[in-house]
Parts: C-alpha cells; sequence; structure tokens
C-alpha cells in the first residue's frame, strides 16, 4: 500500500512538472516594427538605365526575408487617366512654390497612383 501511495504521489508531481512546461497560446512578436529597413547598398545603382544583367542585388541594414519571389504580385504603377494627370501637374506647379502637397479624394479615386508616379 505504502508503495503504491509513493507510486502515484510520483506519477502527481511528474504530471504536474509535463503540464507546466509550455503554456498555450500565442505569441505577441513583441512591438511593432514602425521603422523600415534601409537600403545600404544596390547594384545597379538607384535610377541606372539601360540596365542588362540578370541579377539585381539589394543590401539592407537588417535582415530581410524574401520567399517565394518569382510567384508574387509584380507591382507596375498603372496609367493615370486624364483627372489624374491635371492633379500631378498641379502638384508639380504646386512644389515650385510649396514644400507640400496635399489631394483631397474619396477612398478609391486614386490618389496612391498619383503619388506613385510623382514619387517615379
Amino acid at each position: 500500500m505504502g508503495k503504491s501511495i509513493a507510486n502515484l504521489g510520483f506519477l502527481v508531481v511528474v504530471g504536474m512538472i509535463l503540464t507546466q512546461c509550455a503554456n498555450r497560446g500565442t505569441t505577441t512578436g513583441g512591438d511593432k516594427d514602425e521603422t523600415p529597413p534601409v537600403i545600404i547598398k544596390s547594384t545597379p545603382e538607384n535610377f541606372s538605365i539601360n540596365f542588362d544583367a540578370n541579377e539585381i542585388k539589394i543590401q539592407f541594414d537588417e535582415y530581410v526575408k524574401l520567399s517565394n519571389l518569382q510567384k508574387q504580385e509584380k507591382n507596375i504603377s498603372k496609367a493615370l487617366n486624364k483627372y489624374q494627370e491635371v492633379a500631378l501637374k498641379e502638384i508639380n506647379t504646386s512644389f515650385e512654390t510649396f514644400d507640400i502637397s496635399l489631394l483631397h479624394g474619396v477612398t478609391s479615386s486614386g490618389k496612391t497612383e498619383i503619388y506613385v508616379k510623382q514619387i517615379e
């Protein structure tokens, strides 16, 4: 009887240890990374023309993992419509006088495409 109580006690202790080893739940991953990686070096240099090599190298200030690069959607800027072209010209004109320009418009009105063209 004493031996079975000792075995039972041993099993209870082992069971308690095993159930406390890992806690269920989701990990937070820490605070949200607000700062994007910074490009240290790129080959070819930015704004190069007549690039005919088969490889592009970009070195960042932190580790960046790209997976399935061939399957990722390619971001190609769209052609602007006539209203967006007028807005882009007005923005370029306003930059002669002001450092900042703001586009007013509802969601999906095409503001982002104008900003992308301005950046290009």
